[in-house]
């Protein structure tokens, strides 16, 4: 099994050299260049240590996020003293900060050590892929019944869950009514199940709209179902 490491960062330079660095010790590198991509690969991968260069990358709003979704250590790394920067991003789940004028060798060594402490930690822990499903402001984790809105987690029931899940399936085509309960009630569709799945639709509207500038998601297709889409 290979050992890799994640590094979210907007300096291909750093990267590169970290990526040299490690191979000495059978270590790779794997790179992103933004929170959203690195939630992507999160999504398919396991990693020794994720690696935030915070002043290359906008990272606060997605650290819960990245939190939820991995065990893995996680190590901010910033050239700039921001204490107040440095309380936040450990009670957003960041297990270490280190900030100032830091040589790589010195960040190396403290990543090498948080990942041997992590090993130790979870050496009888099976760490399984996750799927991830994203829609503009909108992330949903299929396995775990997370979603996350604006990195906001939004508590769900489970059809509510199921209903947002079909729609994220295909984001812009129309469901029909009978497509949705039958996906997620698991049987036939009747016209007196249509009160239920609007109180369902509706409250999942009221729950994803947690600010005036997150959109309406769920559009309703006159006499015909639901889509998800946003302008």
């Amino acid at each position: 099994m290979e050992n890799w490491i994640l590094a979210i960062c907007n300096d291909y330079c750093c990267y590169e050299k970290a990526q040299k660095m490690t191979l000495n010790y059978n270590i790779y590198v794997r790179h992103a260049e933004t929170t959203e991509e690195a939630l992507i690969l999160l999504a398919n991968n396991n990693y020794l240590l994720i690696l935030i260069l915070a002043d290359t990358v906008n990272y606060l709003s997605r650290l819960k996020l990245i939190r939820d979704l991995t065990l893995s250590p996680i190590l901010v790394i910033s050239r700039i003293e921001n204490p107040d920067e440095k309380l936040e991003a450990l009670r957003l789940g960041a297990d270490a900060y280190l900030a100032g004028s830091l040589e790589l060798d010195y960040v190396l060594e403290s990543s090498l050590a948080l990942i041997r402490f992590y090993k130790n930690l979870n050496n009888k822990t099976e760490f399984n892929p996750v799927t991830i499903m994203t829609y503009h402001y909108i992330f949903l984790c299929v396995e775990t019944r997370k979603v996350f809105v604006k990195a906001n987690e939004i508590v769900l029931s489970r059809m509510e869950f199921d209903i947002l899940h079909v729609l994220m399936t295909n984001p812009g085509r129309v469901f029909t009514y009978e497509q949705i309960h039958l996906r997620v009630w698991k049987e036939k569709y009747a016209d007196h199940f249509y009160d239920n799945l609007y109180n369902h639709i509706s409250r999942l509207r009221r729950k994803l709209k947690i600010h005036t500038d997150v959109p309406d998601y769920i559009i309703t297709v006159k006499e015909v179902g639901y889509k998800l889409y946003f302008k």
